[in-house]
């Protein structure tokens, strides 16, 4: 299990340096600050893959969860959303491994 949840922090890092790269690319071709939340992204490329989650999300937990849980956290930008996943990844594969240092 280990291994798996350090080979998801992995991809995570690397998506997010993904998104930060294209964020940077963004700014730079419009000469301003530019930050994508993941959300939009996700509703201009895959409408149809948001809108089934969003209907999973809404039968399977309560009603009000994806208007105040899910939806301000797919606001964030894309690259720091990565970021956290890929961090709490690494945390949770290296819960408990005991440190030999002398």
């Amino acid at each position: 299990m280990r291994v798996f949840l350090n080979f998801l922090a992995v991809w995570s890092l690397g998506i997010s340096l993904l998104f930060g790269i294209f964020d940077i690319a963004r700014s730079v071709a419009q000469s301003r600050f530019v930050i994508v939340p993941f959300l939009q992204i996700w509703q201009d490329y895959l409408p149809e893959y948001l809108a089934a989650f969003a209907g999973f999300i809404k039968r399977n937990f309560w009603a009000g969860f994806w208007e105040q849980w899910l939806v301000p956290v797919l606001n964030m930008p894309a690259w720091s959303l990565f970021f956290v996943l890929s961090i709490l990844f690494f945390a949770a594969g290296n819960i408990g491994r005991k440190s030999y240092s002398k």
